[in-house]
């Protein structure tokens, strides 16, 4: 299939341009490159539509099928970007390696079978090559989806507005996207705001009429083509903050009453908005310490602020706490919120030293003296990202037992620590083997002996790690005989550090 041509040239230009770089950069490593990707299963979504950072500098990671054989994928590839979504989204994800490149036979419940499988599209085109065979560019988009693999088409649903007056009109165009990634009007999809219905148009639209105040998904679908990405459309009544936009303007004061007139007030419902102003949304920092911004409507009767601050780590955060440090790795919509400090209209949150390189995703909430909190997320204004650029901390690991030199009777657990802790240690690797000849036979998860394989080509199996200690427990323990330990650490931003090595001598009689 020929590439579109738009694309063919933007992927010439991006490739020029990382030769230059290159160049002038020496043996400097790229910087990662900011991507978005959504799956698509027969039934519903699998992954919304995520950003994820994925590695530039055409290092490689191995993956293993699920055959258990071993394949090496450049980290700036597709199939890695979809490889460490689905992983991060925990779906479940298998795929078979060929001589031609690996295939992806299942994510979630769909199974590739027949002329109906797994196909992916990049920015609305179907690509010639392999997805592990295909390097990303910055900003590219990738869908996945399970269909037929002849004449795939995706919608495209764009409101035109994001927040609007309840009782006011705004209009949804639908597009349909061919192989090559032609646009063309969708005429006769059903498009779905909140709870309505509607059917496109000859030009691929349809109006709606703004609903009770508050967030509604739009989102189009139309047989033989892949459902659209959900859009977020917030509508609001009297009160705009409630999409954060400025206040409505006050009414003129009535005339004073001749006489006194006792008023009962309604009670205050109405919760309130903030805004980041600062570090930029979608910027690049060089030093972010302290985030700021403004809350309101009402600047005298805000209670308090909290601020969620969340490294990205594929398509899942680690949120920073109230003492600097990070949580446990876990799905971004789940925030960690640190209150901030309130002046008036404006609060700050201090980051003492600052923020560790890489993406952060940021969103705040306001409470007002009523108790009310704000729980609209309006992108761009209480919600985003931004990318804290910074030097690149290498992990490590240290094989703590076996000491070097002992001759343990049986082995049964392996522990060591990892670090240091500017590294941010997102996963600890364990690889052992044993000599068969001139190959290897290693231990895989199940804790069993794999078949010879080339010594180079090890089994990696994932440790009980903490961050800094880590172990791998053995269940039945090693029999006699040398063994080689391997051990690796993998930083939150998905950077792998170097190999450390242990030989080890069990004296007695265990598997």
């Amino acid at each position: 299939m020929i590439m579109h041509p738009r694309r063919a040239r933007r992927r010439a230009l991006a490739a020029a341009a990382s030769a230059c770089i290159a160049g002038l950069a020496g043996a400097q490593s790229a910087q990662a490159l900011d991507t978005t990707i959504r799956i698509e299963g027969s039934s519903g979504t699998l992954v919304p539509e995520s950003t994820i950072s994925i590695e530039a500098d055409g290092t490689e990671a191995t993956v293993f099928d699920v055959d258990f054989n071993a394949f090496q994928v450049d980290r700036g590839s597709a199939f890695w970007q979809v490889f460490r979504a689905a992983s991060g989204a925990g779906v479940p994800f298998a795929f078979r390696g060929f001589s031609f490149g690996l295939q992806v036979t299942s994510i979630g419940p769909d199974v590739s079978e027949g002329s109906v499988g797994w196909q992916y599209k990049v920015d609305h085109a179907s690509p010639s090559a392999g997805a592990d065979a295909l390097q990303l560019a910055e900003g590219d988009a990738v869908l996945w989806f399970h269909g037929g693999f002849a004449g795939a088409r995706d919608l495209d649903a764009a409101p035109s507005v994001d927040r609007v007056r309840t009782g006011n009109s705004f209009t949804v165009s639908v597009v349909s996207y061919d192989e090559e990634g032609v646009p063309s009007p969708a005429a006769g999809a059903e498009v779905a705001y909140g709870p309505a219905r509607a059917t496109t148009d000859a030009a691929g639209r349809v109006t709606f009429i703004a609903q009770s105040p508050g967030n509604q998904d739009v989102r189009a679908s139309r047989a033989g083509d892949v459902r659209s990405a959900a859009r977020t459309v917030c509508s609001f009544d009297a009160d705009p903050t409630v999409c954060n936009l400025p206040p409505a303007p006050d009414a003129p004061p009535a005339p004073a009453p001749a006489t006194p007139v006792t008023t009962t007030l309604p009670p205050d419902t109405t919760a309130p908005g903030s805004v980041i102003t600062a570090p930029a949304l979608r910027s690049r920092r060089g030093a972010v310490r302290s985030i700021r911004g403004t809350a309101g409507p009402d600047r005298t009767d805000i209670a308090g602020v909290e601020v969620s601050l969340g490294l990205r780590t594929g398509t899942v955060c680690r949120f920073r706490l109230a003492g600097g440090g990070l949580s446990a790795a876990r799905d971004c919509d789940r925030p960690e919120w640190v209150p901030a400090r309130v002046a008036g209209g404006r609060w700050v949150l201090p980051l003492g030293r600052g923020l560790a390189a890489g993406v952060w995703r940021v969103e705040t909430r306001a409470t007002d003296g009523a108790g009310n909190t704000q729980s609209v997320r309006v992108p761009g204004a209480n919600i985003g990202a931004f990318r804290v650029r910074g030097r690149v901390v290498v992990p490590r690991t240290v094989i703590r037992a076996p000491r070097a030199g002992s001759f343990p009777a049986e082995l049964a657990r392996v522990t060591g620590i990892a670090g240091p802790a500017a590294a941010d240690i997102g996963l600890v690797e364990v690889a052992i083997s044993r000599r068969a000849g001139r190959l290897c036979r290693f231990v895989t998860y199940r804790d069993t002996l794999a078949g010879p394989r080339p010594c180079n080509r090890p089994i990696w199996v994932a440790a009980r790690s903490t961050g800094r200690t880590w172990e791998r427990t053995l269940s039945p323990a090693l029999q006699r005989g040398g063994w080689v330990i391997r051990s690796r650490a993998t930083s939150a931003d998905g950077r792998s550090g170097p190999v450390s090595v242990r030989v080890a001598r069990v004296t007695g009689a265990g598997r």
